[in-house]
């Protein structure tokens, strides 16, 4: 398995164990976000405010067909 300095979301990451290429840009906006804070604490932040943003779409897909 691949070491990393940051813990990415399960959508970044391949089945290999690799970075997905087509998510180079959320990747890169997601290191930007990490570079200037303390990256344990900060790091469980991000992860646990990203899963948070993807449920939030999908709660809206369904209630929009509702």
């Amino acid at each position: 398995m691949y070491k990393r300095k940051y813990k990415y979301p399960s959508d970044f990451i391949s089945k290999k164990g690799t970075l997905k290429k087509n998510r180079r840009k959320q990747i890169n906006k997601w290191i930007n976000t990490l570079k200037n804070h303390n990256l344990n604490s900060y790091n469980d932040l991000m992860l646990h405010n990203y899963f948070l943003e993807k449920q939030l779409v999908d709660y809206s897909r369904i209630f929009k067909h509702i």
